[in-house]
Parts: C-alpha cells; structure tokens; sequence
C-alpha cells in the first residue's frame, strides 16, 4: 500500500512537471515568434529559449516544425 501511494505521488509529480514543461515551452515559442528578444546570450537570451525548445521537442517527441520555424527566426537574428 505504501508502495502505491508513492507511485501515485510520483505520477502526479510528473503531470505537474510535464504541464511546467509544456507551458514554459509555449511561452517561449510565442516570444521568439513575435521577435520579443532580449539578447543572443547562450543561457538567459534567446539561443538558451532555443535550446530548451530543441530538448523539449525531443524529450517529448514532439514535433520539429514548429521548433524549426522559431529556429529559423532565432538564427537568422543572431546572424544579422
């Protein structure tokens, strides 16, 4: 019985995670959409968004397109 209700608490833990996960990549990819971009820095600008975006994408096999179009906009400012 212990051993459910530790299992039981362990999957709740996960659809909380996993909801964070989900809207902080939204957020994120709605940013970067509409150009709302501090700096190029690899961990609190945009290329850090973009890497969290790419490992959410695989961490949950999500699919590439949508990443993939915030790629191009994220590279293409970075390169300008």
């Amino acid at each position: 019985m212990i051993q459910f209700g530790k299992e039981r608490c362990c999957s709740n833990e996960k659809i909380i995670i996993d909801s964070f996960l989900e809207s902080t990549n939204k957020l994120i990819i709605e940013k970067l959409q509409k150009n709302q971009i501090n700096k190029p820095g690899l961990y609190s600008g945009m290329l850090g968004d973009l890497l969290f975006c790419r490992y959410y994408a695989e961490l949950y096999s999500k699919e590439l397109t949508l990443y993939e179009s915030v790629e191009n906009i994220v590279l293409t400012e970075v390169f300008s």
